[in-house]
């Protein structure tokens, strides 16, 4: 199953020799896209690999996340410099952003394993003959670029997840002295 931004889910079931896609809300340009390399067939690149068709999904899953992780990015930097009129819609906000950020770090390990799923049945083709080693080499050093982007991105979750951690803790702080003025916290 493959899920991103653009695409609620995504799901490729495989029977014998052949491939039954179920797409959910694919985009028109990604189907129109996928048809063309479904026509195109064995013997011309980018679908000179049989599996080409199932890379060309995950990097059309993966083109929006960048921009959607800047984005809880940006709504998480705003929140760190809400510094004096913080109340309790701050915190609700940031819980809301940081289950946004867990879901995508969940979703984005998920597509990982995908594709390293795609590259060992990939493998296993070459191994059988199906696919010539230039082929698979070819098709292997693309899903490796698609598995660093999807690192990139999934380093740059945490790092967001790392600093909602800190705004959260000023946020708890700044809640804890405006419902108890006079008390002072633990350790600080």
């Amino acid at each position: 199953m493959v899920v991103s931004p653009m695409f609620r889910v995504s799901e490729v079931l495989h029977r014998s020799n052949t491939s039954i896609w179920i797409l959910i809300q694919i985009p028109s340009g990604t189907r129109c896209n996928m048809e063309r390399l479904n026509r195109e067939g064995e013997g011309s690149p980018p679908a000179d690999h049989p599996m080409a068709i199932h890379l060309f999904l995950l990097y059309s899953c993966e083109k929006n996340w960048g921009p959607y992780i800047g984005y809880l990015g940006d709504e998480l930097s705003l929140m760190g410099y809400a510094e004096f009129n913080l109340d309790v819609s701050h915190s609700q906000r940031l819980t809301l952003l940081r289950r946004k950020l867990q879901d995508a770090r969940s979703l984005l390990e998920s597509n990982l394993e995908v594709a390293s799923t795609l590259s060992e049945h990939a493998e296993e083709m070459q191994q059988q003959g199906v696919v010539l080693p230039g082929v698979n080499g070819r098709f292997q050093s693309e899903v490796r670029q698609y598995q660093l982007r999807l690192r990139c991105h999934i380093g740059n979750v945490k790092k967001h997840l790392d600093c909602s951690d800190d705004i959260r803790l000023l946020v708890n702080l700044h809640v804890f002295y405006v419902l108890y003025p006079k008390r002072t916290v633990p350790g600080y």
